[in-house]
């Protein structure tokens, strides 16, 4: 008797129905996570504006163990993503001092 993944193939003579065997099953492991995360702020000289960026970016690793699925990396979920704020300034006002008697 051969099984390979889950199917079990009975040798030439034997009745299949007569035969078993067990397959083990695959347990999962807790996901290997990693978060990166990209802040950023920029002032404009020019504008006095103020722009706060932030890209971050998940990379979720599941493992499993041999039984019905082979052993290794399953496969790898990748979240990415990025917002950027700009906040308005006001213009300048001048203010000249003068003098009065």
């Amino acid at each position: 008797m051969t099984h390979s993944g889950g199917t079990v193939t009975a040798p030439s003579g034997y009745y299949a129905s007569a035969l078993t065997h067990a397959v083990g099953n695959g347990t999962a492991t807790t996901p290997a996570t990693t978060l990166t995360f990209a802040p950023a702020i920029s002032v404009d000289a020019a504008t006095g504006k103020i722009t706060a960026t932030v890209s971050g970016s998940s990379n979720i690793t599941p493992t499993v163990t041999a039984g019905y699925v082979n052993a290794g990396t399953a496969g790898k979920i990748t979240v990415s993503g990025s917002k950027t704020l700009t906040m308005s300034t006001k213009a300048g006002t001048t203010i000249t001092p003068t003098e009065t008697a």
